[in-house]
């Protein structure tokens, strides 16, 4: 059982993911995050991203379920399940989320000094150019 269980939701244009980075973070993350008591997976994705940007996932689709460690301690393990989707309204970042920047990213990110969370470098990211979305 992993330590953190999390919903995650990649929407992707022309070849390039949305990924989202925290306050006093240096490194990126996917849209979503932890479930609440009670709800599905698709209801946490929707909640989180309307916290998150403003915004709905709509068209959402299952990707995979991966497991890791958590990129800021790797003494914990974390359980992404992972769906791709589209957003529906504009971007809009809220000063009470703790959300600070969003950015597109391809899949050479590291040669502009981007990094993200392990568990989307190590297996999130391989899958979508394995299914040529990246």
């Amino acid at each position: 059982m992993a330590d953190i269980d999390k919903v995650g939701g990649f929407v992707i244009k022309e070849k390039k993911v949305l990924v989202v980075r925290k306050r006093g973070q240096d490194f990126y993350i996917s849209l979503g995050g932890k479930r609440e008591s009670g709800e599905t997976d698709e209801q946490c994705l929707t909640r989180e991203v309307k916290e998150e940007l403003g915004c709905t996932p709509i068209n959402v689709s299952y990707l995979d379920t991966f497991e890791g460690r958590v990129h800021n301690d790797p003494t914990r393990s974390i359980r992404m399940a992972c769906y791709l989707c589209d957003l529906a309204g504009d971007i809009r970042l809220s000063p009470e989320d703790s959300i600070e920047e969003y950015r597109w990213v391809d899949r050479d990110y590291q040669k502009e000094g981007i990094k993200i969370a392990y568990l989307m470098e190590r297996y999130v990211f391989p899958a979508l150019a394995q299914k040529g979305l990246l």
